[in-house]
């Protein structure tokens, strides 16, 4: 078993947006969108203050340093909480998305999560000021060959009527660290080939090499075990 942590080590690699309007209809129809990121923090949100917010936070983790041949069996994804409140107990989700790195866009916002890479975020339990771990529920996006995008974003369209938001720390934090992304894995690890001796000699010729293998009349043996 091992692991590997990958860290936003780009200001470009996190994000956030919003869309904002009097009417709360009118917001999930469309609108103009506003990228945030050029804000101290990236603000997970479905609020309301007389006008009502919805916003979208976006990471890009480079995952590429992965083994070509890991299974990977866990992921946790850790954000630095520096705000939060959540009175009506309202509920988040992720879904694997690259947003290509800053500015993000329109085209890049939702208004509800297809959560399939978190199925539910619950800020409720949230500390501020300290790192919270939430486990992936779906490791199917996980990209051994380049960039990981998480998009965070409300579980459903239900309106707010107070002030809802999760305040999460980005690269540009002056202190606290941005969001990391963690990965268990095992790769397969040949321990042991003993070929028997009539492989080693003549039996490239005088048989398939699987047979030779497999024919269990000697000692050959091989291994292979999860590491």
């Amino acid at each position: 078993m091992a692991e590997m942590t990958f860290t936003i080590n780009s200001d470009a690699d996190d994000g956030a947006g919003r869309r904002s309007n009097a009417v709360w209809a009118n917001l999930l129809a469309g609108g103009a969108y506003t990228e945030m990121s050029n804000q101290p923090l990236l603000y997970l949100n479905k609020a309301t203050t007389g006008t009502y917010f919805l916003g979208n936070v976006y990471f890009r983790f480079d995952t590429s340093g992965l083994p070509d041949d890991a299974e990977i069996t866990a992921a946790v994804l850790k954000i630095y909480i520096q705000d939060a409140l959540n009175k009506e107990a309202v509920l988040f989700a992720a879904d694997y998305y690259d947003f290509g790195g800053e500015p993000s866009v329109a085209g890049d916002y939702v208004t509800s999560s297809p959560a399939d890479a978190i199925t539910t975020i619950d800020p409720s339990g949230f500390t501020i000021g300290v790192m919270e771990s939430i486990s992936l529920t779906s490791l199917t996006g996980i990209s051994k060959t380049g960039f990981t995008g998480l998009r965070l974003a409300p579980k459903d369209t239900v309106a707010p009527t107070v002030d809802n938001y999760v305040g999460i720390a980005q690269y540009e934090h002056a202190s606290n660290p941005p969001a990391q992304l963690v990965v268990t894995y095992t790769t397969l690890t040949l321990d042991q080939v003993n070929p028997d001796a009539d492989i080693a000699t003549t039996g490239w010729s005088t048989a398939p090499l699987f047979s030779k293998i497999n024919d269990d009349s000697d000692a050959t043996v091989i291994q292979a075990t999860a590491s």
